[in-house]
């Protein structure tokens, strides 16, 4: 083999071993003009997301403060036996301006055993659903859908860095922040 296929061979399983996507749907209120300067969010995430989740709320943070937007994060695990009421305790002691939900509603992972490197390459992904609601309020005033993957061994952080970079370029995108 020659050098210029070994680097065409090395190229493709880079691409392969680190490739991650996210994508992003939203809808606003057609009366939501104000803008938001502090968030309290709270995750609920499948069991299997904990590197996701991690870079995710560093990345996320790090995105909404570049923009002077302040977050607090809360992961809940979707077995807690909290009530409601205490959630909405805290979420009301935080004085924040919105509150995002951050649901995930799918969790796949597969292997895929015809990959040419290592026996076979896994994937992963997730759908979350994001509201955003204003204090004293049921109704959301922002919603979107985010579909994240990652291919590859230990991709997951990245998937949860560039999910947190989507949310937060559609929230500029559609006058949230």
């Amino acid at each position: 083999m020659n050098i210029s296929m070994q680097r065409i061979g090395l190229i493709i399983l880079a691409i392969a071993v680190f490739s991650c996507s996210a994508t992003i749907q939203s809808n606003k209120a057609k009366d939501f003009n104000d803008k938001v300067k502090k968030f309290y969010a709270v995750i609920r995430v499948a069991d299997n997301t904990g590197n996701f989740i991690i870079k995710f709320s560093e990345s996320f943070r790090e995105e909404l403060k570049l923009r002077g937007v302040e977050i607090q994060f809360e992961a809940v695990n979707p077995l807690s036996l909290e009530t409601d009421e205490d959630l909405m305790k805290r979420v009301n002691e935080s004085n924040a301006d919105a509150v995002l939900l951050l649901n995930q509603t799918e969790s796949v992972t597969y292997t895929n055993s015809n990959a040419f490197y290592f026996g076979g390459q896994q994937a992963s992904g997730g759908s979350f659903d994001i509201k955003i609601f204003v204090p004293n309020s049921s109704k959301p005033v922002w919603r979107g859908l985010l579909k994240a993957s990652s291919n590859g061994f230990g991709n997951i952080s990245a998937a949860g860095k560039s999910s947190a970079e989507r949310i937060a370029e559609k929230l500029i995108q559609d006058g949230v922040i």
